[in-house]
């Protein structure tokens, strides 16, 4: 398929697992919304380049963007920021202080997130959204958190200066 799920058979579109694209039930669900704008003649703003995933296990696992190890095969400049459940309230409240963020940047430009333990996916969401919109590490230091949350860990990243 193109990037607006085109096939190579006129007037046929394919969205979800078929397209072997990415085998999420979210992507799926933006790649038909891509795929009835391009019907209509329209444009979007999706970006399939950020797609979150998680895995619903204990400890919960999530990521969006690339990661510390593509960053190194690429050659990238980036710096990886940490946070850990330990140190957050709210996850030692909840009784799961087992966890860490790793927030990835480059050039203070947001282009990773990953995460296991307490309410993961909700972080790396936050995160996937703030790419979506090119929120620099900057201004994600300056964005007030509720406290306690378990997703100050994201500020609490973004103002680590020794990453």
């Amino acid at each position: 398929t193109d990037d607006n799920m085109r096939t190579n058979i006129h007037g046929i579109y394919a969205v979800g697992d078929v397209n072997s694209r990415c085998m999420l039930a979210h992507a799926a669900t933006m790649q038909g919304i891509r795929a009835v704008n391009a019907i209509l003649g329209l444009s979007d703003s999706i970006r399939f380049d950020i797609m979150p995933s998680a895995v619903f296990t204990n400890p919960e696992a999530a990521s969006v963007g690339v990661s510390e190890d593509y960053c190194k095969e690429q050659g990238l400049s980036y710096v990886c920021r940490k946070a850990y459940h330990r140190a957050n309230g709210k996850a030692l409240a909840m009784n799961e202080p087992d966890g860490m963020l790793k927030l990835i940047d480059s050039g203070g430009r947001i282009i990773g997130c990953h995460a296991f333990g307490a309410h993961s996916a909700d972080m790396v969401q936050e995160i996937g959204a703030l790419m979506c919109r090119d929120t620099t590490l900057e201004q994600l230091k300056y964005i007030i958190h509720a406290h306690p949350t378990v997703n100050e860990m994201l500020q609490e990243a973004a103002a680590n200066a020794q990453g």
